[in-house]
Protein backbone atom coordinates (compact mmCIF):
# COMPACT_ATOMS: atom_id res chain seq x y z
CA UNK A 1 0.00 0.00 0.00
CA UNK A 2 1.24 3.45 -0.82
CA UNK A 3 -0.32 6.79 0.08
CA UNK A 4 0.78 10.38 -0.47
CA UNK A 5 -1.26 13.05 1.26
CA UNK A 6 -1.16 16.60 2.41
CA UNK A 7 -1.49 16.74 6.18
CA UNK A 8 -2.57 19.28 8.78
CA UNK A 9 -1.73 19.72 12.46
CA UNK A 10 -1.13 16.67 14.59
CA UNK A 11 -3.63 17.31 17.33
CA UNK A 12 -2.96 14.41 19.64
CA UNK A 13 -0.13 12.05 20.52
CA UNK A 14 0.18 8.36 21.27
CA UNK A 15 1.13 8.92 24.92
CA UNK A 16 -1.02 10.77 27.43
CA UNK A 17 0.43 11.91 30.74
CA UNK A 18 -1.26 13.84 33.52
CA UNK A 19 -0.36 17.46 32.78
CA UNK A 20 -0.17 18.41 36.44
CA UNK A 21 2.62 15.89 37.07
CA UNK A 22 4.97 17.37 34.48
CA UNK A 23 7.78 19.67 35.63
CA UNK A 24 7.90 23.08 33.92
CA UNK A 25 10.40 22.34 31.17
CA UNK A 26 10.24 25.69 29.38
CA UNK A 27 12.16 24.49 26.32
CA UNK A 28 9.61 21.76 25.59
CA UNK A 29 6.89 24.15 24.38
CA UNK A 30 3.96 22.06 25.62
CA UNK A 31 5.28 18.56 24.94
CA UNK A 32 4.01 15.84 27.26
CA UNK A 33 6.51 14.58 29.81
CA UNK A 34 6.74 10.81 30.05
CA UNK A 35 6.62 8.81 33.30
CA UNK A 36 10.34 9.41 34.00
CA UNK A 37 12.60 12.32 34.75
CA UNK A 38 15.80 12.67 32.72
CA UNK A 39 19.35 11.89 33.68
CA UNK A 40 22.45 12.76 31.69
CA UNK A 41 25.99 11.46 31.74
CA UNK A 42 28.98 12.69 29.74
CA UNK A 43 31.52 10.12 28.61
CA UNK A 44 34.82 11.35 27.21
CA UNK A 45 37.15 8.56 26.22
CA UNK A 46 39.99 7.86 23.82
CA UNK A 47 39.45 4.84 21.57
CA UNK A 48 42.83 3.10 21.73
CA UNK A 49 42.00 1.00 18.65
CA UNK A 50 42.24 4.09 16.44
CA UNK A 51 44.80 6.85 16.08
CA UNK A 52 44.71 10.33 14.60
CA UNK A 53 47.65 12.02 12.92
CA UNK A 54 47.85 15.68 13.92
CA UNK A 55 50.31 18.52 13.45
CA UNK A 56 52.96 18.57 16.15
CA UNK A 57 52.74 22.34 16.48
CA UNK A 58 56.45 22.76 15.83
CA UNK A 59 56.77 21.82 12.21
CA UNK A 60 53.85 21.33 9.86
CA UNK A 61 55.71 18.41 8.31
CA UNK A 62 55.99 16.65 11.62
CA UNK A 63 53.08 14.58 12.77
CA UNK A 64 52.18 13.05 16.08
CA UNK A 65 49.81 10.22 16.88
CA UNK A 66 46.99 10.41 19.37
CA UNK A 67 44.17 8.04 20.17
CA UNK A 68 40.77 8.76 18.70
CA UNK A 69 38.59 10.96 20.99
CA UNK A 70 34.92 10.07 21.47
CA UNK A 71 32.65 12.45 23.33
CA UNK A 72 29.39 10.71 24.11
CA UNK A 73 26.28 12.01 25.78
CA UNK A 74 23.95 9.55 27.50
CA UNK A 75 20.36 10.58 28.25
CA UNK A 76 18.41 8.08 30.35
CA UNK A 77 15.23 7.66 32.42
CA UNK A 78 15.49 8.48 36.11
CA UNK A 79 13.17 8.43 39.12
CA UNK A 80 15.03 11.37 40.66
CA UNK A 81 12.68 14.27 41.34
CA UNK A 82 13.38 17.16 39.00
CA UNK A 83 14.73 20.21 40.76
CA UNK A 84 15.40 23.49 38.98
CA UNK A 85 18.60 23.84 41.00
CA UNK A 86 19.83 20.40 39.90
CA UNK A 87 18.87 20.84 36.27
CA UNK A 88 21.65 21.32 33.74
CA UNK A 89 21.76 24.74 32.12
CA UNK A 90 21.53 24.82 28.35
CA UNK A 91 24.96 26.42 27.91
CA UNK A 92 26.56 23.40 29.58
CA UNK A 93 26.05 21.41 26.38
CA UNK A 94 27.76 24.11 24.30
CA UNK A 95 30.74 24.14 26.62
CA UNK A 96 30.98 20.37 26.26
CA UNK A 97 30.88 20.72 22.48
CA UNK A 98 34.01 22.88 22.51
CA UNK A 99 35.92 20.02 24.12
CA UNK A 100 34.97 17.31 21.63
CA UNK A 101 38.25 17.15 19.67
CA UNK A 102 40.64 16.75 22.60
CA UNK A 103 38.75 17.21 25.93
CA UNK A 104 40.82 20.28 26.83
CA UNK A 105 40.00 22.59 29.70
CA UNK A 106 38.11 25.61 28.44
CA UNK A 107 39.52 29.08 28.75
CA UNK A 108 37.29 31.84 30.16
CA UNK A 109 37.08 33.26 26.65
CA UNK A 110 35.85 29.95 25.26
CA UNK A 111 33.22 29.70 27.98
CA UNK A 112 32.03 33.23 27.21
CA UNK A 113 31.76 32.44 23.50
CA UNK A 114 30.25 28.95 23.81
CA UNK A 115 26.80 30.04 22.63
CA UNK A 116 28.09 31.75 19.49
CA UNK A 117 27.16 28.75 17.36
CA UNK A 118 23.55 28.87 18.60
CA UNK A 119 23.51 32.61 17.84
CA UNK A 120 24.68 31.88 14.29
CA UNK A 121 22.08 29.16 13.71
CA UNK A 122 19.34 31.56 14.80
CA UNK A 123 20.69 34.49 12.78
CA UNK A 124 21.57 32.79 9.52
CA UNK A 125 19.05 29.96 9.66
CA UNK A 126 15.97 31.78 10.94
CA UNK A 127 16.88 35.49 10.60
CA UNK A 128 16.58 35.87 14.38
CA UNK A 129 19.31 38.07 15.81
CA UNK A 130 19.68 37.60 19.56
CA UNK A 131 21.03 40.28 21.85
CA UNK A 132 23.75 39.43 24.35
CA UNK A 133 21.15 39.54 27.13
CA UNK A 134 18.78 37.23 25.27
CA UNK A 135 21.58 34.80 24.46
CA UNK A 136 22.71 34.73 28.08
CA UNK A 137 19.15 34.03 29.23
CA UNK A 138 18.86 31.13 26.77
CA UNK A 139 22.15 29.71 27.98
CA UNK A 140 21.03 29.90 31.62
CA UNK A 141 17.71 28.15 30.95
CA UNK A 142 17.26 24.99 33.07
CA UNK A 143 16.88 21.89 30.91
CA UNK A 144 15.04 18.69 31.73
CA UNK A 145 18.33 16.84 32.20
CA UNK A 146 20.07 16.35 35.55
CA UNK A 147 23.70 15.32 35.38
CA UNK A 148 24.84 12.03 36.92
CA UNK A 149 21.60 11.27 38.81
CA UNK A 150 20.67 7.65 39.47
CA UNK A 151 18.96 5.88 36.56
CA UNK A 152 15.60 4.20 36.90
CA UNK A 153 15.64 0.42 37.20
CA UNK A 154 14.96 -0.47 33.58
CA UNK A 155 16.12 -2.08 31.44
CA UNK A 156 15.15 0.38 28.70
CA UNK A 157 15.46 0.19 24.91
CA UNK A 158 18.49 1.89 23.41
CA UNK A 159 18.79 4.53 20.68
CA UNK A 160 22.19 5.17 19.12
CA UNK A 161 22.36 8.70 17.76
CA UNK A 162 24.79 10.56 15.54
CA UNK A 163 24.33 14.31 15.50
CA UNK A 164 27.18 15.32 13.15
CA UNK A 165 28.30 18.22 15.31
CA UNK A 166 28.39 19.39 18.90
CA UNK A 167 26.63 17.61 21.73
CA UNK A 168 24.20 20.52 22.03
CA UNK A 169 22.28 19.33 18.97
CA UNK A 170 18.81 17.78 19.49
CA UNK A 171 19.14 17.78 23.29
CA UNK A 172 15.42 18.48 23.72
CA UNK A 173 14.42 15.53 21.55
CA UNK A 174 16.71 13.24 23.55
CA UNK A 175 15.28 14.51 26.84
CA UNK A 176 11.78 13.89 25.55
CA UNK A 177 12.55 10.33 24.45
CA UNK A 178 14.36 9.58 27.72
CA UNK A 179 11.35 10.74 29.71
CA UNK A 180 9.30 8.16 27.80
CA UNK A 181 11.63 5.30 28.64
CA UNK A 182 14.56 5.31 26.19
CA UNK A 183 18.33 5.38 26.73
CA UNK A 184 20.05 7.53 24.11
CA UNK A 185 23.80 7.38 23.43
CA UNK A 186 24.85 10.19 21.13
CA UNK A 187 28.10 11.30 19.48
CA UNK A 188 29.09 13.93 16.94
CA UNK A 189 31.69 14.49 14.25
CA UNK A 190 35.20 15.63 14.98
CA UNK A 191 35.80 19.02 13.43
CA UNK A 192 37.90 17.72 10.54
CA UNK A 193 35.30 15.20 9.37
CA UNK A 194 33.56 17.45 6.85
CA UNK A 195 36.79 18.26 5.06
CA UNK A 196 37.55 14.53 4.85
CA UNK A 197 33.99 13.85 3.67
CA UNK A 198 34.34 16.22 0.72
CA UNK A 199 37.48 14.51 -0.56
CA UNK A 200 37.37 10.99 0.88
CA UNK A 201 33.73 10.23 1.70
CA UNK A 202 34.28 6.52 2.31
CA UNK A 203 37.01 7.26 4.85
CA UNK A 204 34.83 9.79 6.68
CA UNK A 205 31.82 7.47 6.74
CA UNK A 206 33.89 4.52 7.94
CA UNK A 207 35.12 6.65 10.82
CA UNK A 208 31.53 7.25 11.84
CA UNK A 209 30.52 3.60 11.41
CA UNK A 210 33.27 2.61 13.83
CA UNK A 211 32.02 5.20 16.31
CA UNK A 212 28.44 3.89 16.07
CA UNK A 213 29.78 0.41 16.84
CA UNK A 214 31.75 1.81 19.78
CA UNK A 215 28.54 3.35 21.11
CA UNK A 216 26.74 0.05 20.80
CA UNK A 217 29.45 -1.81 22.70
CA UNK A 218 29.45 0.90 25.35
CA UNK A 219 25.68 0.55 25.75
CA UNK A 220 26.10 -3.11 26.73
CA UNK A 221 27.92 -1.93 29.87
CA UNK A 222 24.87 -0.01 31.11
CA UNK A 223 22.82 -2.27 33.37
CA UNK A 224 19.70 -0.17 32.74
CA UNK A 225 19.97 -0.57 28.94
CA UNK A 226 18.31 -3.34 26.94
CA UNK A 227 20.47 -3.65 23.83
CA UNK A 228 18.22 -6.32 22.31
CA UNK A 229 15.79 -3.46 21.57
CA UNK A 230 17.62 -0.84 19.55
CA UNK A 231 16.92 2.08 17.24
CA UNK A 232 19.09 4.58 15.37
CA UNK A 233 18.97 8.36 14.92
CA UNK A 234 21.02 10.10 12.24
CA UNK A 235 21.10 13.86 11.85
CA UNK A 236 22.28 15.68 8.72
CA UNK A 237 25.43 13.95 7.41
CA UNK A 238 25.03 11.27 10.07
CA UNK A 239 21.82 10.18 8.39
CA UNK A 240 24.15 8.50 5.92
CA UNK A 241 26.23 6.97 8.71
CA UNK A 242 23.22 5.55 10.53
CA UNK A 243 21.82 4.03 7.35
CA UNK A 244 25.11 2.42 6.32
CA UNK A 245 25.71 1.17 9.86
CA UNK A 246 22.32 -0.56 9.83
CA UNK A 247 22.94 -2.00 6.37
CA UNK A 248 26.19 -3.48 7.69
CA UNK A 249 25.01 -4.78 11.08
CA UNK A 250 21.18 -5.11 10.97
CA UNK A 251 21.21 -4.51 14.73
CA UNK A 252 18.39 -1.98 14.95
CA UNK A 253 14.64 -2.17 14.32
CA UNK A 254 14.06 1.46 13.32
CA UNK A 255 16.01 4.39 11.90
CA UNK A 256 15.03 8.05 12.26
CA UNK A 257 16.77 10.48 9.89
CA UNK A 258 16.63 14.23 10.53
CA UNK A 259 17.56 16.17 7.39
CA UNK A 260 19.76 13.22 6.44
CA UNK A 261 22.10 13.58 3.51
CA UNK A 262 21.03 10.20 2.16
CA UNK A 263 17.92 12.09 1.03
CA UNK A 264 19.95 14.68 -0.92
CA UNK A 265 21.88 14.54 -4.19
CA UNK A 266 25.38 14.53 -2.71
CA UNK A 267 24.52 12.05 0.00
CA UNK A 268 22.92 9.73 -2.55
CA UNK A 269 26.24 9.36 -4.35
CA UNK A 270 28.19 8.98 -1.10
CA UNK A 271 25.88 6.27 0.22
CA UNK A 272 25.29 4.27 -2.94
CA UNK A 273 29.02 4.10 -3.71
CA UNK A 274 29.90 2.86 -0.22
CA UNK A 275 30.70 -0.89 0.12
CA UNK A 276 28.04 -1.30 2.82
CA UNK A 277 25.21 -0.10 0.59
CA UNK A 278 22.83 -3.01 0.09
CA UNK A 279 19.05 -2.73 0.01
CA UNK A 280 18.38 -6.38 -0.82
CA UNK A 281 17.83 -7.60 2.76
CA UNK A 282 17.04 -4.26 4.39
CA UNK A 283 13.71 -4.42 6.23
CA UNK A 284 14.33 -1.81 8.93
CA UNK A 285 11.56 0.73 9.47
CA UNK A 286 12.69 4.16 8.27
CA UNK A 287 11.38 7.63 9.08
CA UNK A 288 12.78 10.85 7.66
CA UNK A 289 12.12 14.54 8.16
CA UNK A 290 13.60 16.56 5.31
CA UNK A 291 13.99 20.33 5.11
CA UNK A 292 11.58 22.55 3.22
CA UNK A 293 14.09 25.04 1.97
CA UNK A 294 15.28 26.28 -1.39
CA UNK A 295 18.96 25.72 -1.99
CA UNK A 296 20.98 27.11 -4.87
CA UNK A 297 23.32 24.15 -4.57
CA UNK A 298 22.24 21.20 -6.67
CA UNK A 299 24.12 18.86 -4.33
CA UNK A 300 21.70 19.72 -1.51
CA UNK A 301 18.50 19.23 -3.51
CA UNK A 302 16.23 16.50 -2.14
CA UNK A 303 16.63 13.07 -3.71
CA UNK A 304 14.24 10.26 -2.77
CA UNK A 305 15.93 7.46 -4.74
CA UNK A 306 17.32 5.66 -1.68
CA UNK A 307 13.97 5.94 0.09
CA UNK A 308 12.31 4.36 -2.95
CA UNK A 309 14.81 1.51 -2.98
CA UNK A 310 14.14 0.42 0.63
CA UNK A 311 11.30 -1.65 -0.77
CA UNK A 312 10.97 -4.09 2.13
CA UNK A 313 10.76 -1.36 4.78
CA UNK A 314 7.91 0.65 6.22
CA UNK A 315 8.86 4.20 5.26
CA UNK A 316 7.60 7.52 6.54
CA UNK A 317 8.72 10.74 4.90
CA UNK A 318 7.75 14.21 6.14
CA UNK A 319 8.34 17.74 4.89
CA UNK A 320 6.89 20.61 6.92
CA UNK A 321 6.16 24.05 5.49
CA UNK A 322 9.09 26.39 6.02
CA UNK A 323 10.73 23.96 8.44
CA UNK A 324 14.31 24.18 7.27
CA UNK A 325 17.80 23.00 8.06
CA UNK A 326 18.20 25.20 11.14
CA UNK A 327 14.95 23.87 12.61
CA UNK A 328 15.89 20.24 12.07
CA UNK A 329 19.54 20.43 13.10
CA UNK A 330 19.93 23.58 15.22
CA UNK A 331 17.83 22.80 18.32
CA UNK A 332 15.89 26.00 17.66
CA UNK A 333 13.07 24.79 19.89
CA UNK A 334 15.14 26.34 22.69
CA UNK A 335 14.29 29.85 21.46
CA UNK A 336 11.98 31.39 24.09
CA UNK A 337 9.96 33.50 21.63
CA UNK A 338 9.22 30.67 19.23
CA UNK A 339 6.33 31.16 16.84
CA UNK A 340 3.45 28.88 17.84
CA UNK A 341 3.26 27.46 14.32
CA UNK A 342 6.89 26.34 14.61
CA UNK A 343 6.25 24.97 18.12
CA UNK A 344 3.42 22.85 16.67
CA UNK A 345 5.78 21.56 14.01
CA UNK A 346 8.33 20.58 16.63
CA UNK A 347 5.65 18.80 18.65
CA UNK A 348 4.56 16.94 15.53
CA UNK A 349 8.15 15.85 14.86
CA UNK A 350 8.86 14.72 18.43
CA UNK A 351 5.57 12.88 18.86
CA UNK A 352 6.03 11.17 15.51
CA UNK A 353 9.55 10.10 16.49
CA UNK A 354 8.34 8.68 19.80
CA UNK A 355 5.47 6.83 18.12
CA UNK A 356 7.88 5.47 15.49
CA UNK A 357 10.25 3.98 18.07
CA UNK A 358 7.38 2.70 20.20
CA UNK A 359 5.95 0.97 17.13
CA UNK A 360 9.11 -0.68 15.84
CA UNK A 361 11.63 -0.85 18.70
CA UNK A 362 9.20 -1.74 21.47
CA UNK A 363 6.76 -3.41 19.08
CA UNK A 364 3.53 -1.60 20.00
CA UNK A 365 1.15 -2.88 17.32
CA UNK A 366 -1.58 -0.34 18.07
CA UNK A 367 0.81 2.55 17.56
CA UNK A 368 2.17 0.97 14.40
CA UNK A 369 -1.30 0.62 12.99
CA UNK A 370 -1.95 4.31 13.56
CA UNK A 371 1.31 5.25 11.89
CA UNK A 372 0.59 3.08 8.86
CA UNK A 373 -2.90 4.36 8.26
CA UNK A 374 -3.08 6.21 4.96
CA UNK A 375 -5.73 8.54 6.40
CA UNK A 376 -4.62 10.00 9.74
CA UNK A 377 -7.31 12.68 9.72
CA UNK A 378 -8.51 11.71 13.20
CA UNK A 379 -5.17 12.93 14.55
CA UNK A 380 -5.09 16.18 12.58
CA UNK A 381 -6.52 19.55 13.48
CA UNK A 382 -6.69 22.97 11.89
CA UNK A 383 -3.72 24.44 10.10
CA UNK A 384 -1.42 23.73 7.16
CA UNK A 385 2.01 23.34 8.67
CA UNK A 386 2.86 19.94 7.17
CA UNK A 387 3.45 20.16 3.43
CA UNK A 388 3.48 16.44 2.76
CA UNK A 389 3.41 13.10 4.47
CA UNK A 390 4.44 10.10 2.47
CA UNK A 391 3.74 6.62 3.81
CA UNK A 392 5.04 3.52 2.05
CA UNK A 393 4.37 0.12 3.59
CA UNK A 394 6.91 -2.64 3.27
CA UNK A 395 7.57 -5.70 5.38
CA UNK A 396 9.25 -4.25 8.46
CA UNK A 397 9.18 -6.92 11.12
CA UNK A 398 9.21 -4.66 14.16
CA UNK A 399 10.98 -5.18 17.46
CA UNK A 400 13.93 -7.54 17.45
CA UNK A 401 14.05 -10.31 20.01
CA UNK A 402 17.44 -11.81 19.21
Amino acid sequence: MRAILTALVLGCCFHTVEAQTAPPYTQWKGLENGPYRVGFKLIEIFDSTRVLLTDSGQDSLQKKKSYFPIQMGVWYPSDQQWDVNKAMRFNRFFEMALRKNDFHELTPEEQDDALTIFYNFAKYGLSVELSDKELEAIGNTPTAAMENVEPAAGPFPVLLAGHDGGIWKSTILKEYLASHGYVILSTGFLSDTYSILSGQPEKALNRRLMTFEYQRKRSTRLDFADTSRMGLIGMNADGMSALLYQMKTQRASALLSLDGWEGKNNGHSYVTSHPNYDTSGFQTAYMEFQQDEESGRESLQLNSAILENLRQSDRYSYVMNGFGHAHLTGNMMALPELDEQVAKQYRFLFRSALAFFDAYVIGDQDVRQKLRQSDRSSELGEGTFVRSIRLISGRSSGARND
